[in-house]
This record gives C-alpha cells, structure tokens and sequence, in this order.
C-alpha cells in the first residue's frame, strides 16, 4: 500500500502500489519525485533520525511548492486531522524529536516517521510526525535565506545548526 523511490547506480525507480487511491497520486509522485531531486545532492552521514526527519520532510516541503499543495495535503498518508493536530502541538514534537534527534536506533526513527499497528509513538502523538516537524525545519530554512539546492546539499548537521529551529530546546 505504500509508495518510495529505488535508487541504483544507474537508474531510479518510482513505486507506487496499486492499492493507492487515485486521488492521492499527485502528492505521493511528487512526494516521490522529490526524493529523487535530493538523493544525488545529499553528502553521505550515517543514519540518525536527524538524517531520516530532514530525508523525508524535504520531499514534503517540495510536495507543497511543486504542487502548490497545503501541508495537509503534502503528507505521505497522514489524514487531515492527524495534521491539524501537528499544527496544534508543535513546540511538544519540536521538544520530543529534539531530545531524539541524534538517535541511531530504527526503533526511535520508527516512532517519530513510520505508521502502522507496530508504531509505539510517545504518549498521545500521532503517528508520523517528523514528516510534520522536519517540514517546518525546512520551511525555517527558506525563510532565513536558504534556497533548496543549498538544503539539498548541506549534510542534516549543518542544515539544523543554520537555520536555528531547534534554538531554545
């Protein structure tokens, strides 16, 4: 029922399941396409899910640029409300993620991004709400100055340090 990008050395692949309703193509493809965009200009870092939150919500924020799409369109499978209640308690998932944010572990990155009956999310989030947070860390970036070729291409570290979202925490 999902959708992602497969890269190889060669050539990239967009799958899209066939259980996807029609009327959410357009943003998972270009969901998908942004990823597609970023993947050869993202430096090489191991995986933490500082890097995951920034990989994914990227191609959220280009979603709603390139599709001129509301957030709450622009999430990969994420209803309306689960979005309107990101919007509502933002400075919680800014304060849970960061304490997080330099976490190797599937299981903390699963928590924060994946969705599913498996997903053990903190105590009353939703799920998937580093899609929400880490458009918001990009949507800080372009509002200090930074176009997307420079997001696409600093290493997550930097990214976070230079547009100050975190600051506070």
């Amino acid at each position: 029922g999902g959708t992602f990008a497969h890269f190889e050395e060669d050539q990239t692949v967009i799958c899209i399941s066939a259980w996807v309703s029609p009327e959410q193509l357009k943003s998972l493809l270009l969901h998908e396409y942004a990823h597609c965009l970023h993947e050869p200009r993202r430096p090489e870092e191991e995986l933490t899910l500082r890097r995951e939150l920034l990989y994914e919500c990227l191609a959220v924020y280009l979603t709603t640029l390139f599709g001129n799409l509301p957030i709450q369109d622009s999430i990969p499978f994420m209803s309306v409300e689960d979005v309107t209640w990101c919007i509502n308690h933002e400075e919680e998932i800014k304060q849970a993620i960061f304490a997080d944010l330099e976490d190797p572990t599937v299981e903390v990155i699963i928590k924060y991004i994946a969705d599913g009956d498996f997903v053990v999310t903190p105590d009353g989030f939703v799920q998937k709400t580093a899609y929400f947070l880490g458009y918001k860390i990009i949507e800080r970036c372009v509002e200090v100055g930074m176009d997307v070729e420079e997001i696409c291409r600093l290493d997550t570290k930097t990214l976070v340090e230079k547009c100050g979202y975190f600051e506070g925490c």
